[in-house]
Formats: structure tokens, sequence, C-alpha cells
């Protein structure tokens, strides 16, 4: 009887050391696929094109749910504004012209603030749901296992 507790003692034991294990896999997993994540997105940025589709995303998505007036606009510091007026030529809402503001923590994308509200639409708000993010992440990679 002592034996067969000892060794149930000593799988339990085996079996916590395994789950250990692969929760540090598992967030090893998550952080280097945020790493990716993030980095994708900043070359994202730095690419004319996709950042002029990722601009006129934001801006139409700014656009339907915003005040139409006073808006201000929130970018990494370096982007070239006019990108903006360009974007926004295409929308079908009339918008004034945003006020600009330079913001150093923004890597990429831009946060677009009116009376009170504000759609974000920078890397770290695309990459803020960080649970929901490194479960895709898990099933992913492990998917890939599987198979």
């Amino acid at each position: 009887r002592r034996a067969a507790a000892r060794r149930a003692c000593a799988e339990a034991a085996v079996a916590a050391v395994a789950r250990r294990r692969a929760r540090g896999v598992q967030q090893a997993v998550v952080e280097a696929g945020r790493a990716a994540l993030a980095a994708a997105l900043a070359a994202r940025w730095g690419e004319e094109e996709s950042r002029l589709r990722w601009l006129a995303w934001a801006a139409e998505t700014a656009a339907a749910r915003l005040a139409a007036g006073g808006w201000e606009v929130v970018h990494p510091v370096g982007w070239e504004t006019a990108e903006w007026a360009e974007v926004a030529a295409g929308l079908h809402r009339v918008v004034a012209a945003p006020r600009f503001v330079a913001e150093a923590r923004i890597v990429a994308g831009v946060r677009v603030i009116a009376a009170g509200a504000t759609v974000d639409a920078t890397a770290a708000a695309l990459l803020a749901d960080g649970d929901r993010i490194g479960g895709r992440l898990l099933a992913l990679t492990f998917a890939e296992d599987r198979e």
C-alpha cells in the first residue's frame, strides 16, 4: 500500500515537471511569436503601399465612428503626415484637416482621437489582446506538429 502511494506521488511529480516544461515551451512560443508579429507590423509600416492601406483602414474606421471635426492624429516620429491627406481624400465623408501629434512610443500606425473617443490603429493596439494572440500562436504552432 505504501509502495503504491509512493509510486503515485512520484508519477504526480513527474507529471508536474512535464506540465511546467510544457508551459515553458508554450511561453517561449508566445514570446517569440509576439516579437515576430511586432517586427512584421513595423516592417509593413515601413513599406509605403502597406502603410497607405493601413492608413486608409484607420481613416475609414475613424470616419465611421468618430465626430467629423477636431480630429487629432497621433503618429510615429518621422512619419510624413502628407500621406494622411492622400488617404483622407478617398473617404466617403468629409473630415476637417486633423491636428498631428508625433509620439515616440508609437512604432507603427496611428491613433485618431475626436471628442474623447479613439480609434487606435497602432501596432501596439493591434497586439494588445495578448491572451487571444497567444492562443492563436499556440494553436497554429502546435497544429503544425499534429499534421
